[in-house]
């Protein structure tokens, strides 16, 4: 057998490089292929967090108009820079920056190309990380607790303090703060010491959550900002687009619209009690991102666009409602009140066409609008608080004497009494009342059924609920309604208070609207159901609702006019709006309330305030008056309530007070409407009046009426004079309180032409 050849050094040595070869390849395969197919899922879902990134898309909010489709409110798109406070502390990120700022001010930095300035800083950030890691030679275990931990933010902070050295980390924080504060001051109208002190705020308050910076950026700010923060290796701030609720007319229907909070939920009004149909569904939008942060373009796949909110259409009419809050405010001012509302109605619909209340705020600014000198009572701290009480809705009061026709009602409309029933009058004593029911300063021995009401006597308003009796009385109080809340589209409205009529001393009390406590709309629909031949509506705030598209919202038919009960039978209702309409003839109680060319019937309500501890208070009230007009077949009922006016031309009332604001207020919605007069000339005599005094620089509102010029025997003869001849001249009867003979769409054409012709002359 012939030797083996000894093998050659050099070909040992390339046997040695192929294994070495052949092993590293198989190591690499055997890497791609775990990453390719063993890892593949796990390794996805790394890559998938480390290269996208999601946008919320807002949704718009839905639009609130008016009637006639008016935009109420808008939604402004704006952005906001946002600190994440759990990355501001996370060293991992805090070195990036700091790794960024220490690199960057290197003298060889200018000479560096992108690639050596990547690699300066990424070494420069696995050095600080390592100093502050408490094993300094590994950093795996840190990497692999940060990826598994799922306790939370609070769960991630301690597992931040186990990792790392908390003395250095703080050091880290507090210069990475320094840093972000001295790059974001140029961009924002803010200080470096105020963005540290914002970016700090939830150190001391041991809080963990995001931090808000500025807001209303403009998207050029909010993209240069981005850009400099990415260039500059900031984690933890993002600049988010936000939509925030604007407010076309913000000082007009403040307490019917309401307000959103920051997060856009509806917390007042419209915007609180239809929230669900208003708030949209939020969209989102992918981006993928590249190994330098560049942004990719996304597929359509990954694009969920957002849903926006339904629009609301009210039943408020704008053009109104700017002639409501322009003569509530004149009114308040005049009369030295601080508070007050007035409502219009629609009777056939129960329809509130405009509905203001005072004081009131700014929607936009939340800045409050009061008449402070005015207020004798209202501590400095809740006057925030009475800004944002809708007294239309939510304000209490007794309403005096404007509560008589539901005794009236009671009594005709079961045929106890009719219009010209003589009633008793004098005073009455009550037993168990520590006073008579009486007219003090006022005598009336005896009037007709419907005197009592133009004269507003109390003893008489008594004797006719004795009429029917608290039973009956009773039943009446619950068809109009009283100690129910109205139904109406708001949150926060009152049911008021009833006291036991069974107490014949409350029942006295009640029959002339003491002891009672009901809100402006309670008595607004009662004066609708009356104007609306005795059917009572219910009041309706909102007539439709719309998808963003402008389709039909399909559950609409809940919005439709609804009628709530009849409380009486509609020659009851005639009867009555008879007998209110005296009250606005001479003699009446509301002889200023008088629209010359128009049958206007109303009635007036004074009610002492009560006072803390029990009792009322002298020479303080609260005022109103309820009217509808044309009276024959009313367009809208009007409300006016003035809470404690101190008025030194005449004393205080609801005919001296409320009708003069009722009369500004209805003459402008009766030309509003086109709603012609019953009398022209009339109307026409009224207005060349009228127009003399503006050109020979008169006055034109009614005078307020002077009690001090009328000596003592004076009144005395004229009261007297008053009664004989009222009696006689105003008595209601059908002759008196004539339809006109134009249907409704004609009386607006011949007010058109009226106008016309008078314009002409």
């Amino acid at each position: 057998m012939p030797p083996l050849k000894k093998t050659s050094p050099f070909t040992k040595r390339c046997l040695h490089l192929c294994i070495g070869v052949g092993i590293l390849v198989c190591t690499v395969a055997w890497r791609l292929v775990s990453l390719q197919i063993v890892d593949e899922e796990r390794n996805g879902e790394r890559a998938e967090r480390d290269c996208i990134e999601f946008e919320v898309l807002p949704a718009q909010r839905g639009l609130i108009m008016d009637r006639n489709e008016e935009i109420l409110t808008n939604n402004i798109l704006y952005s906001e820079l946002v600190a994440d406070r759990y990355h501001l502390r996370d060293p991992k990120m805090v070195c990036w920056g700091l790794a960024y700022s220490m690199a960057s001010h290197q003298e060889e930095w200018k000479d560096m190309d992108g690639t050596q300035r990547t690699t300066l800083i990424r070494m420069t950030y696995k050095a600080l990380l390592a100093n502050a890691s408490i094993k300094k030679d590994d950093l795996s275990e840190y990497r692999k607790a940060a990826q598994e931990v799922d306790e939370g933010a609070k769960g991630a902070m301690q597992m931040l303090k186990e990792q790392f050295d908390e003395k250095i980390v703080a050091e880290y924080c507090e210069a990475h703060d320094k840093l972000v504060a001295e790059l974001l001051a140029p961009y924002l109208n803010l200080s470096e010491e105020e963005i540290l002190d914002k970016i700090q705020q939830n150190d001391r308050e041991k809080k963990i959550q995001n931090i808000v910076l500025v807001q209303n950026l403009t998207e050029e700010k909010a993209e240069e900002i981005n850009e400099m923060l990415t260039r500059a290796r900031i984690h933890g701030f993002k600049c988010q687009s936000n939509l925030r609720r604007s407010y076309v007319s913000p000082e007009s229907l403040a307490h019917v619209l309401g307000f959103v909070n920051r997060d856009n939920k509806g917390m007042e009004g419209v915007e609180a009690k239809f929230d669900s149909y208003l708030t949209g569904q939020p969209g989102s939008r992918e981006y993928r991102r590249d190994a330098r942060g560049l942004r990719l373009p996304c597929a359509e796949d990954r694009l969920h666009p957002p849903v926006h909110g339904m629009n609301v259409k009210l039943t408020i009419d704008m053009k109104l409602q700017a002639i409501v809050e322009e003569e509530l405010l004149k009114g308040l001012t005049h009369f030295r009140a601080p508070r007050g509302c007035i409502i219009l109605v629609e009777p056939k619909t129960g329809d509130i066409l405009a509905l203001a209340s005072f004081p009131t705020y700014n929607l936009n600014t939340k800045e409050n609008r009061q008449l402070l000198q005015f207020d004798l009572e209202t501590k400095p701290e809740d006057k925030d608080r009475l800004a944002a009480l809708n007294y239309a809705v939510q304000g209490n009061y007794e309403p005096g004497s404007t509560f008589k026709v539901i005794a009236a009602t009671s009594a005709l409309d079961n045929g106890k009494a009719t219009l010209n029933t003589p009633i008793n009058c004098t005073p009455v004593v009550v037993p168990g009342a520590k006073n008579p029911v009486s007219d003090t300063p006022r005598y009336y021995s005896g009037l007709k059924f419907y005197e009592v009401l133009k004269k507003s006597s109390n003893p008489g308003a008594y004797r006719i609920g004795l009429l029917s009796g608290w039973k009956l009385y009773k039943q009446y109080l619950e068809r109009y309604g009283i100690g129910k809340t109205t139904g109406i589209e708001l949150p926060g409205a009152s049911a008021g208070l009833i006291t036991d009529g069974n107490n014949l001393v409350n029942f006295s009390r009640i029959t002339y609207g003491y002891s009672v406590n009901v809100t402006p709309l309670h008595m607004a629909m009662v004066y609708a159901a009356i104007a609306n031949d005795g059917v009572r509506m219910k009041p309706r705030l909102v007539k439709s609702i719309y998808n963003a598209d402008g389709s039909e919202y399909v559950g609409n038919k809940e919005f439709e006019p609804k009628a709530v009960c009849t409380v009486m039978k509609p020659k009851t209702a005639k009867d009555l709006r008879q007998a209110l309409w005296t009250v606005t003839q001479e003699g009446g109680t509301a002889r200023r309330a008088h629209i010359p060319g128009y049958h206007v019937g109303g009635k007036t309500g004074t009610a002492h305030k009560v006072q803390n501890g029990g009792g009322y208070r002298e020479g303080r009230y609260a005022v109103s008056f309820a009217g509808m007009v044309p009276v024959e077949d009313p367009a809208f009922v009007c409300l006016v309530v003035v809470d404690d006016p101190r008025p030194t031309d005449c004393k205080a009332g609801g005919g001296s007070v409320c009708a003069p604001i009722f009369k500004a207020v209805a003459t402008r919605a009766l030309r509003a409407m086109n709603i012609a007069p019953a009398d022209p000339a009339e109307a026409e005599k009224a207005e060349k009046a009228a127009a003399a005094a503006i050109a020979s620089g008169a006055s034109t509102s009614n005078p307020p009426v002077k009690l001090s010029s009328v000596s003592p025997s004076t009144k005395k003869a004229a009261s007297s004079s008053s009664r004989k001849s009222s009696v006689k001249s105003n008595a209601p009867s059908s002759s008196k309180v004539k339809k006109p003979a134009a249907s409704s769409s004609s009386r607006r054409s011949a007010s058109a032409q009226q106008r016309k012709k008078t314009a002409t002359r």
